[in-house]
């Protein structure tokens, strides 16, 4: 299957998606792994739920007011592994991504500027949580800003996401 092969299958497994959630989160995948939802790699991505799970979720574009205790647990601790990693500490979030430094950098230069993050990030919620589907370095370089002084002042009191409910 060539990658407009790939893309048009996914879209044909996932038609509920949105174009910008394809375009934010599964686009480059699909062009680096192909499309096989099955497979272990996959899998991860889509946080271990099945391929219905996501299939049948209606999704809405909001501006909302973010906490990371909103974060579900698993979320929270990727989260934590992240910021592990940039802080130099081992991680095996950073170990998979390897260009964690750069890519949360070149976040907090455009969150510093415009008080909020490059793009949407990609939620779901799960009874009083959000499970994150993409947007993790987006996050940390979010929580990196809060947890700085003065620099909290510079952020938006509400952040774009798409949210599968």
């Amino acid at each position: 299957m060539n990658k407009s092969q790939a893309h048009n299958a996914a879209r044909a497994t996932l038609p509920n998606v949105p174009e910008e959630v394809f375009s934010l989160w599964l686009d480059e995948r699909i062009d680096v792994l192909g499309w096989d939802p099955l497979h272990p790699r996959w899998q991860g991505l889509f946080r271990n739920r099945p391929i219905a799970y996501w299939r049948n979720l209606p999704w809405h574009k909001l501006d909302i007011p973010l906490q990371i205790n909103q974060l579900n647990p698993e979320c929270q601790g990727i989260l934590s592994q992240l910021l592990a990693g940039l802080a130099g500490l081992p991680s095996q979030v950073t170990a998979v991504t390897g260009n964690s430094p750069a890519r949360v950098g070149s976040i907090l230069r455009y969150m510093q500027t415009h008080g909020t993050w490059p793009n949407s990030i990609i939620l779901v919620t799960e009874g009083t949580f959000y499970l994150v589907a993409d947007g993790f370095h987006r996050l940390a370089a979010f929580v990196r800003i809060q947890s700085a002084p003065m620099s909290g002042a510079l952020l938006r009191p509400v952040h774009s996401a798409w949210i599968g409910k």
